[in-house]
């Protein structure tokens, strides 16, 4: 029984070292090439993928289906707005105004500003207005406005973009514009030869616009103002030949709310601007 052990022991170790000495054995010399042949290449090794890009064939990458969006075409942080306008009344049935004048604009971020406006007035009596001596026997008490100003604050919500037939963008915004000032008019008497007096009312506004961008550094813009005062209308009961002292002092006051459409261009300065991202 010992003798069987010993020489199965004996065949485990003559096996072992022959492995060991097979894994050891070095590879065959490189043979040189003999008369006429040429050198074998060397077998071309795997070449190490680079970081981020695909295998051929393999699966797409992860960035190659991330759309660039791009920037917004202006910005109006830090600069100042130059916009004159025309406007016209409408609201009022009887007398109507068309304005021109002009507004100052500067914008501490891209959506909020704070400017100053101001405007002339020149009045136009609708025919309802001549009329209405003719059909009611009445001469109507009627205000003319010659001027007004105010401080404005503006608020710009909504922001986009339309295709143009196709031939190229247009970038457009919103607006709403809200603010204080003071607006100067003045009695139509209804006898002529009377003495008028002139009102200088607090008016604050509201209103709604838009802006049509052409180019960096210029837009078409627009907007719906309602103008509130209270004003001050001659006394229906009014002596004739009173002077306009007297007349004031009697007058009749009234809220009015003046709604105006303006429309105008405005131009940017500086005309250029940049943009600065945090990394």
């Amino acid at each position: 029984m010992r003798q069987l052990v010993v020489s199965l022991s004996a065949c485990i170790a003559v096996l072992g070292l022959g492995r060991c000495a097979f894994a050891q054995q070095e590879p065959p010399p490189e043979q040189e090439p003999g008369p006429g042949e040429e050198k074998a290449a060397p077998a071309a090794q795997p070449t190490e993928q680079l970081a981020g890009q695909p295998a051929p064939g393999g699966p797409k990458s992860q960035w190659a289906d991330i759309v660039v969006i791009p920037r917004k075409a202006v910005l109006k942080t830090g600069r100042i707005e130059l916009a004159p306008f025309a406007g016209v009344t409408l609201n009022d049935p009887l007398i109507r105004h068309y304005s021109i004048g002009g507004a100052l604009t500067y914008y501490f971020s891209d959506v909020f500003g704070v400017g100053i406006e101001g405007e002339y007035y020149r009045r136009q009596i609708t025919d309802r207005g001549n009329l209405i001596g003719l059909q009611y026997h009445r001469v109507p008490t009627m205000n003319e406005m010659h001027w007004a100003a105010a401080l404005d604050f503006s608020y710009v919500p909504i922001y986009g973009k339309f295709a143009f037939f196709n031939h190229g963008i247009i970038h457009w915004e919103s607006m709403v514009i809200g603010g204080v000032g003071v607006t100067n008019t003045e009695i139509i008497p209804r006898n002529p030869s009377d003495q008028t007096f002139v009102n200088y009312d607090i008016t604050p506004n509201l209103g709604i616009g838009g802006r049509l961008f052409m180019t960096s550094w210029w837009s078409i813009w627009f907007n719906f103002r309602d103008y509130v005062f209270p004003d001050k209308f001659e006394n229906t009961n009014r002596m004739a030949g009173s002077s306009a002292e007297t007349a004031k002092n009697q007058a009749d006051t009234q809220i009015i709310n003046n709604v105006v459409f303006a429309i105008g261009a405005s131009f940017f300065v500086p005309t250029g601007f940049s943009y600065h991202t945090p990394r």
